[in-house]
């Protein structure tokens, strides 16, 4: 295990960066799991790692080694198992289970924390063998104790523990803040320029890193830490991998922001159907980030398109170059005056850290080469390069983006402003869980706007009605009756009777009305790649149960799927000397993700959200341009689900509307004029509205409670209060781009399509729970 010094350090850090954030923020403006796997992916982190029997003596036959991913966050956790025998194959199935469980020493919030199972099967007959299993995490911390059973019962000898206990439990919220605050990087190696990497690292941090002290003590240590296949400093977490250690399945990449690419590579795996390849594309399509270095986007383009193509992708603005130049000036200015004696910047910085004289001294005459590493770069990177068609471009693909960095001298490195380029075009997009828009710990009061209407709330009028019936009858009726028969004192017992009935009936219509089965209230997006048919699925479902299921939930094995919480007005500060307490299990099987019935307590709203990668989804096309005279197109669907009132857009900007199209068959569609077409587009998204007047409250009010106290009750809103972006989605990329094309633009872009579909047969977890205001919208590009 670490010592208790790396999270210290880590939590100096965290406070110095997140007051630099505060400081500055107003000055920038500007699939199931394979049977084997690839070289282990978490084989470089040897503190994730235990090996079961724990004792040199083996009675067992056989071994087992488990490694665990041991990022702290609260996001889906790679875990990989490898089984081997001691001596000959096993001689019958062996039925195992790896249970991990959180202790309370390393995990915050205390009733955040979640127990993981992973039941697997050794068949009869093997010698070796791996899995991968990939576990949703719903607290932050990365201590477990992991213990093995067989057959239901423990295995001597086969408990251990990994990961860190946190030194301080009030730490945990701002460790959280600056692990997700900084941006995660996988670089993949390449022997094309595998000697840039350093170099192409120290370029990046010097452009956006706070300070090298931050990070390290002397400049010897940052050189040591440029040389590193993994380097952690204050704001950028960078790790490099060879190809080969490329994982099969799309949700290892999830805790990462971006990857990080050779040209090369890039282009083979766009045409390989290989897991890895297959895996990244998924990635990308649900709103991953891919940054292709040595190549810009033009050279990609066959050259009989490239007539047709005057200036393909997204380039950066020319205020965000102008500002990123300025920036990287400045900083050559800094770095230049920090090496003067007495330099007060110098001073007020370095003032944050234990340095000694000597350590002082040593960076003081390092930094004028740090200036010059900035001018040189600046030199073979120029902005006028930014903007020219082998400068860098960035193509949108779903909910994700490919940034390509330009075309460069072979052994050059990523340089420094394409690094600020391309942070500029990805914007809030570099950063997943503002993608994601969920956070499975302290969860938001927006759990509000998708409640199911109705449910597990007082029937206030009902009950008026019931105790009006009570005075009525304790009124004028019973007391009027018994006073005539001069039998007043019977009001003594009657008058008590008639509450308990009140009260009992009460109780009873509240219980009844809700029901004791499970309703739940869906809101699917599917966002569709026309051009190859493939689609990623959000699903935000909302579940009541009047008795909790006795399975819990179930989602596809290869879904991400977050617990969306109500946090009840409590920030994370107040939660802190909460008893410590498991939210529930999760099972993970190399079919399914289930949630223990924990998770779905009896007569309360719970909500989840999920991402589902689908590959083949369908596309639809229209057949034959339509004439500018003409009122009507052919649609034909090649997709699997029936699209109703659907909207498409052809690439002459003409609108045409059908209003059922079956699957796989052709249907007429009309013209719609484009406010027609607008209309049509507010109305579907109005179909299924949030419950705004509950959200606007408990905003307000948790608003008010946070600036009065200083505390974080979302952990979203505080990531995007640190960009300064325009764009500020609270919700994820896919409820961004619905409402960009629905309500807010009100129009579709060129060649695509909007329709409303049933929803998926995945997009209910628990078995006969009845669907309520449900919707699935589909979105996306037509081929």
């Amino acid at each position: 295990m670490k010592p208790p010094l790396t999270i210290t350090r880590l939590f100096a850090l965290a406070v110095v960066v997140l007051a630099w954030t505060s400081l500055t923020a107003s000055h920038s403006a500007a699939q199931p799991a394979a049977p084997t796997t690839p070289a282990s992916f978490l084989a470089n982190d040897a503190e994730g790692v235990v090996r079961f029997p724990t004792k040199k003596k083996n009675a067992l036959g056989w071994t087992m080694q488990i490694r665990h991913a041991q990022h702290a966050t609260a996001e889906v956790t790679r875990i990989e198992i490898e089984f081997a025998t001691t001596g000959g194959p096993t001689t019958a199935d062996l039925n195992l289970s790896i249970q991990l469980t959180p202790k309370a020493s390393g995990h915050e919030t205390p009733q955040s924390a979640s127990r993981v199972s992973l039941p697997i099967t050794i068949p009869q007959g093997t010698n070796r063998q791996s899995l991968v299993r990939y576990a949703p995490k719903t607290s932050f911390g990365n201590l477990y104790e992991v213990q093995l059973f067989q057959d239901g019962r423990k295995i001597d000898d086969c408990k251990d523990f990994v990961g860190e206990s946190l030194t301080r439990q009030d730490a945990g919220l701002y460790l959280n803040l600056n692990l997700l605050g900084k941006w995660n990087v996988l670089w993949i190696n390449s022997e094309e320029d595998r000697t840039t990497r350093s170099q192409s690292f120290e370029n990046l941090l010097l452009g956006q890193e706070v300070s090298p002290f931050y990070s390290v003590e002397t400049p010897d240590e940052w050189d040591k830490l440029m040389d590193d296949a993994t380097v952690q400093t204050s704001t950028h977490a960078l790790r490099a991998i060879d190809i080969d250690q490329l994982p099969n399945h799309w949700l290892a990449y999830q805790p990462y922001d971006s990857l990080i690419i050779h040209h090369s590579d890039w282009l083979s795996l766009k045409e390989q159907q290989t897991a890895p390849a297959r895996a990244i594309r998924q990635w990308v399509n649900a709103g991953g980030v891919v940054l292709v270095r040595g190549i810009s986007l033009s050279e990609t383009i066959p050259s009989d398109e490239k007539t047709t193509t005057s200036n393909p992708g997204s380039a950066p603005t020319p205020d965000s170059i102008a500002n990123a130049n300025t920036i990287i000036q400045q900083r050559i200015e800094n770095f230049d005056g920090y090496s003067i004696p007495d330099n007060t910047t110098f001073q007020s910085e370095v003032s944050y850290m234990d340095l000694s004289d000597s350590q002082i001294r040593e960076w003081r005459e390092w930094f004028p080469t740090g200036a010059q590493t900035l001018k040189d770069s600046l030199a073979a990177f120029p902005p006028a390069r930014l903007t020219s068609q082998t400068g860098v471009r960035s193509q949108s693909q779903l909910a994700g983006m490919v940034i390509y960095l330009g075309k460069q001298p072979i052994g050059r490195p990523i340089e420094v402003l394409q690094w600020q380029a391309a942070s500029s075009l990805m914007g809030w997009q570099s950063h997943r869980i503002l993608r994601a828009g969920v956070e499975p710990i302290l969860g938001s009061s927006r759990f509000f706007q998708w409640v199911i209407p109705g449910v597990a709330q007082p029937p206030v009028y009902t009950f008026m009605g019931l105790l009006g019936i009570f005075v009525i009858l304790v009124g004028p009726v019973a007391y009027r009756k018994t006073a005539k028969s001069g039998r007043g004192y019977l009001m003594f017992a009657i008058a008590p009777l008639l509450a308990i009935i009140t009260t009992l009936a009460m109780l009873a219509y509240g219980v009844i009305a809700d029901g004791f089965g499970t309703t739940t209230r869906v809101r699917q997006i599917t966002w569709v790649d026309g051009e190859t048919g493939d689609a990623v699925t959000r699903t935000r479902s909302t579940y009541f149960a009047g008795i909790r299921p006795s399975d819990g939930l179930t989602f596809e094995n290869n879904t991400d799927v977050t617990l969306f919480p109500d946090n009840h007005q409590r920030s994370w500060e107040s939660q802190t000397d909460d008893r410590f307490q498991l939210r529930g299990e999760i099972v993970v099987t190399d079919k399914s993700i289930q949630f223990s019935r924990d998770y779905l307590p009896s007569r309360q709203q719970k909500q989840f959200v999920a991402h589902r990668p689908q590959d083949n989804w369908g596309y639809f096309t229209i057949e034959g341009a339509a004439p500018a005279s003409s009122n009507e197109v052919q649609i034909q669907s090649h997709a699997n689900q029936p699209a109703n009132e659907m909207i498409v857009r052809d690439t002459k900007g003409s609108y045409f509307y059908a209003e059922n199209i079956p699957p796989n068959e052709i249907v007429k569609a009309t013209r719609l004029t484009d406010q027609e077409a607008s209309e049509r587009l507010g109305e579907l998204y109005q179909r299924q509205w949030l419950v705004s007047s509950i959200v606007d409250r408990r905003q307000s009010q948790t608003s008010s409670m946070q600036n009065y106290n200083n505390e974080v009750f979302d952990i979203i809103n505080q990531q995007l209060n640190n960009l300064s972006s325009a764009a500020k989605p609270t919700d994820g990329a896919f409820e961004f781009e619905l409402q960009s094309r629905l309500q807010l633009g009100s129009k579709l872009p060129r060649n695509s399509f909007f329709c409303l579909t049933d929803l998926s047969p995945d997009a209910i977890a628990i078995d006969n729970a009845v669907p309520t205001d449900s919707i699935h919208f589909v979105m996306g590009s037509l081929r």
